[in-house]
């Protein structure tokens, strides 16, 4: 029963990390090529190859992969409500 209470904490906590680095990083990729679409393309082929190479997803890889995909989907949309308020630093 401890085992399972252990799991699920480091479950959480491995969610939180994921979604923190990879918000971060679909932030930084998506100033960087100024299109709210490049972060999400870039993940979706990224995962893909990954999904490819290792021949299917593990159960224990499904939690960080939708944490990892909503972190990329809310740094997109981030991005963009910041472009459109006027944000010179996101300027096209």
């Amino acid at each position: 029963m401890l085992l399972v209470g252990i799991m699920i904490v480091q479950t959480v906590i491995l969610s939180l990390l994921v979604l923190a680095v990879f918000y971060g990083v679909s932030f930084i990729v998506d100033m960087i090529f100024h299109r709210w679409w490049a972060n999400l393309a870039l993940y979706v082929v990224i995962m893909g190859l990954i999904i490819i190479l290792h021949k299917g997803v593990d159960v224990g890889f499904i939690i960080p992969l939708v944490m990892s995909f909503a972190a990329v989907i809310l740094a997109s949309f981030s991005v963009k409500a910041l472009r459109n308020r006027g944000y010179r630093m996101f300027r096209q």
